[in-house]
């Protein structure tokens, strides 16, 4: 039946009304309020979505330490700095470390004070850690940045950290720059001082004009919402790259989506995890390099409808391949459900037809 409702073409045709095709997203987790921010990443200024000892109130990604009893970014002299960060991956067996400094120089894999951090909540598809900083005199400037790794700070693959024109924006990146000079940062005031967060000053980029990536073939298969089957040329790295509207360019390797609704061209880093198996409905698929996304379905149908390609990266971040992405079966696992209840084609009802087709990934309703 999900071949039926395949269809073999995605596009809008001329219809007279569309069924849309509807799908509910249940908590998993019914204690903990639906959070702001979506994705991996460290959201400084927004709730963390469950309420951790000794709070009484949701926290902020950054809180200040002696604020029990409000969400409160500001640290002051009296405070350590308690910190958080998500992902939306397995992070079983994993170490996130997190590195800081406090004489104003950039936080590295080899410059800074690093510690690792605890695991402190899961409510799928999250998982949150926790890690502080210790108080410091008021006036210094803190800075600091969070690595993934499964063993080293120095073999670390994931880095989450700031933007040199906002160290608030969070961006998870599995290639990057140790010089580039991007990193979270807050300075401690007095104790009983101002309460606002000093808004750091942007430096000054140069912003590359983008050019145009050569996509060849469809060598991935997107296989259901967390799953990508890669047939492409192996590399250190992986990244799904979005374009809301078509005509990818460079400029989706720039910037890492941010959800739940990215509208310009961005990217999501992809996780690879051994091989391909269990899909009797892609026996091609099997053996085939498998890439996690960490997406969830919400976010995978907003990619959906865009342009969407899978690349491969050496690792100096040089892009070795770039593919289209085979989206049958992910429709068929985000949608087929719900849709083969519905009756398809055209139906009359006091002589007027009805033509209602399976069109999940419309971005514009027929008149």
């Amino acid at each position: 039946m999900a071949a039926d409702l395949r269809m073999r073409a995605f596009g809008i045709v001329l219809v007279i009304s569309v069924l849309f095709a509807t799908a509910t997203l249940l908590p998993l987790v019914t204690s903990a309020a639906r959070p702001a921010w979506s994705g991996t990443g460290h959201f400084v200024n927004e709730q963390i979505g469950y309420t951790p000892s000794p709070y009484t109130v949701q926290p902020n990604f950054r809180q200040a330490a002696t604020s029990t009893g409000a969400a409160n970014s500001t640290i002051s002299s009296a405070d350590s700095a308690d910190l958080f960060v998500n992902f939306n991956f397995d992070t079983t067996n994993k170490t996130i470390y997190l590195v800081y400094t406090a004489n104003g120089t950039a936080p590295n894999k080899t410059n800074g004070t690093s510690t690792t951090a605890s695991f402190s909540n899961y409510s799928d598809p999250n998982r949150t850690w926790r890690v502080s900083i210790p108080a410091q005199t008021a006036g210094t400037v803190v800075n600091y940045v969070f690595y993934a790794s499964d063993s080293t700070l120095a073999l670390a693959w994931g880095r989450i950290s700031g933007t040199p024109s906002n160290r608030d924006a969070s961006q998870y990146q599995t290639i990057w720059s140790e010089t580039d000079n991007a990193y979270f940062t807050y300075t401690v005031v007095a104790a009983g001082g101002p309460t606002a967060t000093p808004t750091p000053t942007p430096t000054p980029t140069n912003t590359p004009t983008p050019g145009a990536i050569t996509v060849t073939g469809a060598k991935a298969m997107w296989l259901d919402t967390n799953t990508i089957a890669w047939n492409g040329v192996a590399g250190a790295s992986y990244r799904l790259l979005y374009d809301p509207d078509g005509g990818l360019t460079t400029a989706a390797e720039g910037t890492a989506c941010s959800f739940p609704a990215p509208s310009a061209p961005c990217y999501v880093s992809l996780t690879a995890s051994g091989t391909v198996s269990g899909y009797p409905k892609n026996p091609n698929a099997t053996g085939k390099t498998r890439l996690l996304t960490g997406l969830s379905a919400d976010n995978a149908k907003h990619l959906l409808k865009g342009q969407v390609v899978i690349a491969s990266y050496n690792s100096g971040g040089t892009r070795l391949d770039a593919t289209r992405a085979q989206i049958q079966s992910v429709l068929d696992a985000l949608y087929a459900a719900n849709a083969k209840t519905q009756t398809l084609g055209v139906t009359y009802s006091g002589g007027m037809p009805t033509v209602r087709v399976w069109a999940p990934t419309r971005r514009y309703r027929a008149a």
